[in-house]
């Protein structure tokens, strides 16, 4: 079964976007410290891992990309 590549990317990128913004409404809500060590350690993660998704999800599958933006 092939695998929609831009469907895949979404997903990534609505998981990270969403880790995120959980963890910074917990740090918001002033939750208690072993949480917002937590919190702290999803946002670093979220915003360290993209550039390497990206990375990878492009090596592996941009030259899908470019065949189905060409037609």
């Amino acid at each position: 079964m092939p695998v929609d590549t831009h469907i895949l990317l979404v997903q990534i990128a609505a998981v990270l976007l969403a880790a995120r913004l959980f963890a910074e409404v917990a740090l918001r809500l002033r939750a208690p410290p072993i949480i917002g060590e937590i919190c702290a350690g999803i946002i670093a993660l979220t915003t360290l891992l993209p550039p390497f998704v990206m990375k990878w999800y492009y090596g592996r599958y941009g030259d899908r990309l470019q065949e189905t933006a060409h037609g």
